[in-house]
């Protein structure tokens, strides 16, 4: 018999369960690591800016045919005057 096989069969039922738990903990962290580390790939570690939001939803809606051409660019001066008037 092998020392391998000889560790095995001495092992307790002890032995065996706090192996299986190590064995969950190691794959939940894994686990855990993935999630987090693809939820700030995805989301591009930073949150946009109100006024990208706002630029994008407007782009959103004409693309959709909520709002026309002339009126979307209504709304993209009011916010670049907005802009404007909070950097002064």
């Amino acid at each position: 018999m092998t020392t391998l096989a000889s560790f095995y069969m001495h092992m307790g039922t002890g032995h065996w369960l706090l192996m299986a738990l190590g064995l969950l903990v190691l794959v939940a962290v894994l686990f855990w690591l993935g999630t987090t580390l693809a939820g700030e790939k995805h989301t591009g570690g930073e949150a946009p800016s109100e006024e990208l939001s706002a630029l994008h939803l407007l782009d959103r809606r004409l693309a959709q045919g909520e709002i026309t051409v002339e009126e979307r660019e209504d709304a993209r001066r009011v916010l670049a005057g907005e802009r404007e008037h909070a950097r002064a």
